[in-house]
Formats: C-alpha cells, sequence, structure tokens
C-alpha cells in the first residue's frame, strides 16, 4: 500500500501539526485546542486509508498547497459535527457516506442512526465579511422591495450628520447572505435521498459566526426560504427536513480556546423545513436530534418583551438576537458565547421599515 493511503496514528499526526508553520490556525490556538483536533481527527478518520489525503485536503497538514483559513475553518467545523456523533450513543455511524444508487450523488458529511431513526446531516459554513463594531449598518429582515434606495437615502443622511464622528459616517449594507443559504439547501438536496423514508430525518447543518439572526431572516422573514413566498421555488430543496443555525463557526474562528471539538457548547436552532417531503413529524425531529443540546423548544416559546403596539412582524424580526442576549441565562450565555461580552438585545430592522 502507498504510504499516502494508510492509516493515521495520533502519534503520526501530533508529529506533522508540529512541524505546521505558525501560518496555520492550529499552531496559532492553544495546546489543548491542538490536542482536540489530533484526538477528533484519528477518531473520526484516521482508521481511513485516505486519512492522509483528507489531512491535506480538509486540513493543510502535510500538503504543499498554500493554508487557507476558510476552507480550514470550514472543514475544523465538519469534523466538529462528525466527533460528537462519534462520541455519542448514535450508532451506524460513518462520515463521506453516498446515499442513493445515482452514479451523481455526492457523499454527505455524517450519518447515524438512534434506535430506528436514521439522521443525515450536511454541514456547510459560509463565509461572512467582517464590519468593524463601530461602523454602522444597515440591514433588512429577508428580501426588501426598496432595499437599494432606502439605503442611498439613509448614507447621504449619515454622511451629512455633523455631530457624529467622521469614521461612523460611512453607512455600510450588510452582507445579505440568502443566496448563499439557498445555494446550501440546493447542494444538500442533491445528496439527500430521493425516496420517502418516515424514518429518516435530512439535516442541513449551518455553521455561523456570531450572530444568527441573519440567517433566521433568510428561512422566515420576507420572501424567507421556508415561507410560501420564497424567492426560490421551495420543491428545489424540499428534501431538507431541518436546518440548524448554530455558531459552530465562532468558536473555531474567535473562540478556539473554549473548543473541545464536539457540539457540547455550541449554541444551536433546528427550523423545520414547513415544506419538506416527505413532513416531517415531531417524534422524528425530537428522536433524532436527542443527542444534540439545542433550544428549538425553549425559543419556540419565547416573546420578547416590547412595549404593547410592537407590531408581531417586529417581534419576530428580533426575536432570536433578543432571545440570545436576553432570554438566555448569565450562565448559558457564557457558554455559548465565551468570548462575546453581553450586550441588549441589538435593535432589528424587520421588512417593510428603514
Amino acid at each position: 500500500m502507498h504510504p499516502a493511503h494508510q492509516p493515521l496514528t495520533a502519534a503520526q499526526l501530533k508529529a506533522e501539526v508540529g512541524a505546521l508553520s505558525t501560518q496555520h490556525r492550529l499552531t496559532r490556538g492553544t495546546s489543548e485546542y491542538r490536542e482536540g483536533f489530533i484526538d477528533a481527527f484519528v477518531r473520526v478518520y484516521g482508521a481511513k486509508n485516505e486519512a492522509r489525503d483528507i489531512a491535506k485536503k480538509k486540513f493543510f497538514i502535510g500538503s504543499s498547497v498554500a493554508y487557507s483559513e476558510d476552507q480550514y475553518i470550514e472543514s475544523a467545523c465538519e469534523l466538529s459535527v462528525a466527533n460528537h456523533v462519534a462520541l455519542s450513543t448514535a450508532t451506524n455511524y460513518e462520515v463521506d457516506k453516498k446515499l442513493g444508487q445515482s452514479a451523481g450523488k455526492k457523499d454527505v458529511d455524517v450519518v447515524y442512526s438512534l434506535g430506528p431513526i436514521k439522521v443525515v446531516i450536511e454541514v456547510k459554513c459560509p463565509r461572512e465579511r467582517e464590519i468593524p463594531p463601530m461602523i454602522p449598518t444597515l440591514d433588512f429582515a429577508g428580501r426588501h422591495p426598496e432595499a437599494d434606495r432606502m439605503f442611498a437615502e439613509l448614507r447621504n443622511l449619515i454622511s451629512q450628520a455633523a455631530n457624529v464622528p467622521a469614521e461612523q459616517r460611512q453607512l455600510q449594507l450588510a452582507q445579505h447572505k440568502d443566496n448563499k443559504l439557498k445555494d446550501f439547501l440546493l447542494l444538500a438536496h442533491g445528496k439527500f435521498p430521493d425516496e420517502a423514508d418516515f424514518d429518516r430525518l435530512a439535516v442541513l447543518f449551518v455553521a455561523c459566526g456570531e450572530d444568527l439572526g441573519p440567517w433566521h431572516g433568510y428561512l422566515f422573514e420576507n420572501q424567507g426560504l421556508f415561507t410560501a413566498a420564497s424567492f426560490h421555488p421551495i420543491a428545489e430543496y424540499e428534501r431538507t427536513q431541518v436546518v440548524i443555525l448554530s455558531n459552530l463557526k465562532y468558536f473555531h474562528a474567535v473562540c478556539a480556546a473554549h473548543h473541545d471539538w464536539t457540539l457540547k457548547n455550541v449554541f444551536m436552532l433546528p427550523c423545520v423545513n414547513p415544506r419538506a417531503s416527505p413532513s416531517i413529524t415531531g417524534d422524528l425531529m425530537s428522536k433524532g436530534l436527542a443527542i444534540l443540546d439545542h433550544h428549538l423548544a425553549p425559543f419556540s416559546a419565547y416573546r420578547p418583551q416590547s412595549a404593547p403596539d410592537v407590531p408581531l412582524y417586529v417581534e419576530d424580526a428580533i426575536r432570536l438576537n433578543h432571545y440570545v442576549h436576553a432570554g438566555l441565562s448569565e450562565a448559558d450565555f457564557s457558554r455559548y458565547f465565551p468570548c462575546t461580552q453581553r450586550q441588549g438585545p441589538k435593535a432589528a430592522k424587520p421588512s417593510g421599515t428603514p
């Protein structure tokens, strides 16, 4: 067998990680983060004959290819999900598995079983543009028909505000990523089985940064992907029954010292596709996601404390942000957002308002 196509032991991987350049995030992270990676990688991929190739292609270990931070973080998020499942009570656990007989089918990231329930997970990690915290930013919950006009008007007004520091007069338009989420859904749809199975749960796991509010809006606000007025044909992603929004990317990108390569302390919110085919039952989801400490039930029951005259659609637009910054206990906020200073909930711009 060629040396490049052999299993990889913890000792071998540790030596390779120790030889990485200072540019690599594993080198810049804590020793606990590196050791956690080695343990997780060996558990998930180590016994595979292609383990060395995986280390090169996914994590730039022993590779001559230029290091990519974005690619590393995406692969790290996949590994955290897979490692969490591997350490759980799930059975029939596999990674990178092709589902279905079609030659065009691609591998899904993780599959597992809990009793009779079969779960398939595709993990995606969006690349987001960072905006400095002191720069004013305009965002919309969902799609707004006059977003460009309103942005131009507000930018002009703010640029002329003499009582505002010069560096805060340049209004930025928040990056709208609903097309990226749509692409994730389409890709997952192509990977998930096309035959109906009422004991199977198909999940798209989205590893986001600190702010999950916009992603929730892409699903449920104006022309959202999980609404009847979706901007894209729902039938083209109906095989995805649940989207789990998480802050997993946040841990690898800015808070690695607090990450144990599982989902134990990751904030997760399952979002049900109301037009999934086959349709999903509460029992299927609760049993299929039993190994995840998620927030579906408490978030569903949560309503922001607001003035009596605040419209319901405004409350809906700010609900997730409000839940994170005001609804979580101090202990839970520190657990899920350990590198974030807790602040009051951000004001949101619901559809139809400037």
